[in-house]
């Protein structure tokens, strides 16, 4: 790796002009949090791994802060929120892995804890428009995740039945707490143990596990959903027509939860048993699938990484007409999505080797001028995790 770019001094001047001054916003608030859930992740993990005093510094103001605020004025989107208690959850265990526990803020732990009690066992919860009962009818997002997993006596279109990435989300950092419980010699917690176990059995039931030792999730549940419909369509045009396939995987973005996903769920489960086992599996197995599914390594012609929109390997039309928005999202633009890090809480060399190649052949000057918060450029920002990426330590492969 070239010395000045992935020296500490260049990775300081950059976290100087994006993470930084991110992390001196209020980013608990509103759709903020969605985008600090995403972003943040890795500079987080890298700030302990690399011991860098400064860094742990921004992110221990930044959730004092938001513990202070009480939580109460947080958006009202589950997801947006539900995104930020999960990297709130991160940090406790990642303070408790490195012997930081000073910097805990001391009502953390009870507010991610009571946001996710309310969100699983309180809070009534919305579903798509479903046919015998009102929006808001499952009473929390227990009996919601549950009426997905076994609920057999109402057909509904598929995608009304997949596990979303806020249950996925919710589940994860009860997973979080639990190994901080474990950690810090406390008692179980019921509630934290029923959230996994049903975490454990939506993994066991929506998995399908490929010859080649890859698997994909949920597969078919999304082709009746309306960003899915025209995946059968290998570019996009202004006459198109939907062309469902019946056995489409879940999409390469979304997708990229799922690595840290397992192993919030692996550090959960104790080292001996069948459910850590299991997780192994699902991490080894994703990286299986991505490097002979997914990944389109760089080549003559393109000297970059890229990704196809969908797991299985299908390059399809993704969100047609998202939202009312003209187009589509043709072949290989989803590949974008390795640049937020998330991949590389695989701990793949593999997946280190792409990193390494996309910090070393980006070039600052060339990137867009989209702001992802005031005047913090994105790509910049971007550029920072892929640098951070490339020198995590891997153990697999």
């Amino acid at each position: 790796m070239s010395s000045d770019i992935f020296s500490p001094s260049y990775s300081d001047s950059l976290w100087n002009i994006t993470v930084k001054p991110y992390l001196a916003e209020p980013l608990w608030k509103t759709e903020t949090s969605y985008s600090a859930g995403h972003f943040l992740m890795l500079p987080m993990y890298a700030a302990f791994e690399q011991q860098n005093t400064a860094w742990k510094n921004d992110f221990a103001q930044q959730f004092k802060r938001f513990a202070d605020s009480g939580a109460n004025d947080m958006g009202k989107t589950l997801l947006y929120r539900i995104q930020y208690i999960y990297l709130a959850s991160e940090y406790i265990n990642l303070c408790t892995q490195y012997h930081e526990e000073q910097l805990i803020p001391a009502n953390l732990y009870a507010i991610v804890y009571n946001k996710i009690e309310s969100t699983w066992m309180k809070d009534k919860i919305w579903n798509w428009r479903h046919p015998a009962y009102k929006k808001t009818s499952f009473k929390n997002m227990r009996t919601k995740v549950l009426w997905k997993l076994y609920n057999k006596t109402i057909q509904e279109p598929t995608y009304q039945t997949c596990i979303l990435d806020e249950e996925f989300f919710t589940m994860a950092i009860a997973a979080n707490l639990k190994s901080y419980l474990h950690h810090t010699s406390q008692l179980n917690n019921a509630l934290l143990d029923d959230m996994t176990q049903i975490a454990y059995e939506a993994f066991n039931k929506r998995v399908l596990f490929t010859a080649d030792g890859g698997w994909i999730i949920q597969a078919g549940y999304w082709s009746n959903y309306a960003d899915f419909l025209y995946a059968g369509n290998s570019m996009v045009t202004d006459s198109i027509v939907p062309r469902p396939i019946p056995t489409i995987a879940e999409d390469f973005s979304h997708s990229m939860r799922y690595p840290q996903w397992i192993n919030s769920f692996l550090k959960a489960s104790d080292s001996n048993s069948s459910m850590y086992a299991y997780y192994m599996k699902l991490k080894v197995g994703l990286t299986t699938q991505l490097f002979n599914k997914v990944i389109v390594p760089p080549s003559v012609e393109i000297n970059e990484y890229q990704a196809t929109n969908y797991m299985d390997g299908i390059n399809g039309v993704y969100r047609y007409k998202y939202n009312g928005r003209q187009g589509g999202i043709g072949p290989y633009q989803l590949s974008g999505a390795l640049q937020i890090g998330w991949w590389s809480f695989l701990d793949s060399k593999r997946i280190r080797t792409i990193y390494e190649h996309i910090a070393s052949n980006s070039n600052l000057g060339k990137m867009n001028k989209y702001y992802l918060y005031k005047n913090i450029n994105e790509s910049t920002f971007k550029y920072l995790i892929c640098i951070l990426a490339a020198k995590r330590a891997a153990s697999l492969d």
